[in-house]
């Protein structure tokens, strides 16, 4: 085994440090599709979320009020009405993939199927020096106020646009994951054409 394939194979043996612990359901094929591949290997994912959260002073510095990798629920309205935090907002971060490549080769060729045949024009090289990582990511992103210095940005009586709002990004988002799936395997089977 070369060196690539041996930092695949400990990287992916190693426990799962996300908060999660496990690979969101919605995009386990989508990482399993990735990781057969002998080029290429999973970094981190996310399928795409909604969450509440309490803005900090950094735009990195937050905290989770709620999270969902499927929908706003009636737990998020009750956080939402009875919170005591002055500040809230709401975001929706659609699919996002990190995968480590094998070559710069690789990595413009995985990247276009993404871009072209996957739909996902945001698809771009986050890192090229020592390790190369390609990042796949959609572009239904959305942040909102939802309470400003105590005050309600949005009457809770029209919770029910946001969570339609919020919705139709999943369903698009999944579209999404089932086109970029599609890609991944054309990219698989034109590779081992050749």
């Amino acid at each position: 085994m070369n060196r690539f394939s041996n930092i695949k194979s400990d990287f992916l043996t190693k426990k799962d440090k996300s908060k999660k612990g496990m690979i969101d359901e919605q995009i386990k094929e989508t990482v399993e599709l990735i990781n057969t591949m002998p080029d290429f290997f999973t970094t981190s994912s996310c399928s795409g979320r909604v969450i509440l959260f309490v803005p900090g002073m950094k735009k990195t510095e937050f905290k989770t009020l709620f999270s969902s990798h499927e929908s706003l629920s009636i737990t998020a309205k009750n956080i939402i009405i009875k919170s005591i935090h002055p500040d809230i907002s709401l975001r929706f971060e659609p699919l996002i993939i990190h995968i480590r490549c094998r070559t710069i080769e690789h990595t413009a060729s995985l990247m276009r199927s993404c871009q072209k045949d996957g739909g996902l024009k945001k698809t771009s090289i986050i890192s090229h020096g020592r390790k190369i990582i390609l990042e796949i990511r959609s572009t239904d992103y959305l942040e909102m106020p939802i309470k400003t210095s105590g005050d309600l940005v949005i009457d809770p009586r029209k919770y029910s646009a946001i969570k339609k709002c919020v919705q139709n990004k999943f369903n698009k988002n999944k579209k999404r994951i089932k086109r970029l799936n599609s890609a991944l395997i054309s990219a698989i089977e034109s590779a081992s054409q050749r």
